[in-house]
C-alpha cells in the first residue's frame, strides 16, 4: 500500500474513531443523566455499542470489504476488532493508572497518551490483523 493510501486510511480510521467516541459519551451520558445508571456500569453499555459503530465504520469504509465474499466474513473481523478493543480499553486503564497512581500526575498526562499510543495501537492491529 502507497503512502497517500495508507494516510487515507489513517483519515478514515481516525474519523470513525470520532464517531464512535461521540457515541460512547452521548449513551454513556444518556445512562447516566436519563436513566440514572452510575457512571462506571455506564460505560459498559456506551463501550459496547461503540464498539459495534467502530467495526462498522471500518469494516465497511476504513478497512472496505466491498466484494461478496469479503461481506461474508464479517463475523471473525468482529470477533477479532472486539479482541482489539478490549486490547485499546487494557492500554488506556495501564496508561491512566500508571499516570495517576504511579506517577501521581495530573489525569490530562494520561488524557495524551490515551489519545495518541492507544489509537495507533488499535490501527496497526485492526489492519494487520482483525481486517486482514
Amino acid at each position: 500500500m502507497n503512502r497517500f493510501k495508507l494516510f487515507v486510511q489513517g483519515l478514515r480510521f481516525g474519523l470513525i474513531g470520532g464517531i464512535a467516541t461521540i457515541v460512547h459519551i452521548g449513551i454513556f451520558t444518556l445512562c447516566i443523566e436519563i436513566l440514572g445508571v452510575r457512571p462506571f456500569v455506564a460505560n459498559f453499555p456506551a463501550f459496547s455499542i461503540a464498539v459495534l459503530v467502530s467495526f462498522a465504520g471500518h469494516f465497511s469504509w476504513t478497512f472496505k470489504h466491498h466484494d461478496e465474499h469479503d461481506r461474508k466474513e464479517w463475523m471473525p473481523a468482529l470477533v477479532k476488532f472486539i479482541v482489539v478493543a478490549l486490547l485499546g480499553l487494557g492500554m488506556n486503564s495501564v496508561i491512566v493508572y500508571g499516570v495517576v497512581n504511579v506517577a501521581q500526575l495530573p489525569y490530562w498526562y494520561a488524557i495524551v497518551l490515551m489519545v495518541t499510543v492507544t489509537p495507533l495501537a488499535v490501527f496497526v492491529l485492526s489492519k494487520l490483523w482483525a481486517f486482514k
